[in-house]
């Protein structure tokens, strides 16, 4: 079990293709489990922008306690 709920968020991930002028273009959903609501998405941009968003604004809320973490760019 999760013991701060404030600081995990889950959402279900739905991805499709279609054609849009002859090309095919991804298109995207998420789904949040703890709420339900359902946001639409054109393309996988919008919908990872929408997760950007989100996670920020959940991050200022959260208390100050949490740890950095360093991510290291692998070089090849």
């Amino acid at each position: 079990m999760i013991e701060n709920q404030t600081n995990y968020e889950s959402y279900l991930l739905r991805l499709w293709q279609v054609r849009q002028d002859g090309k095919p273009v991804w298109r995207a959903s998420l789904e949040s489990t703890r709420t339900g609501m359902r946001e639409n998405f054109a393309d996988l941009q919008q919908a990872f922008a929408f997760l950007c968003t989100s996670l920020q604004g959940e991050q200022d809320k959260a208390p100050s306690r949490r740890k950095k973490v360093s991510v290291s760019k692998r070089s090849g």
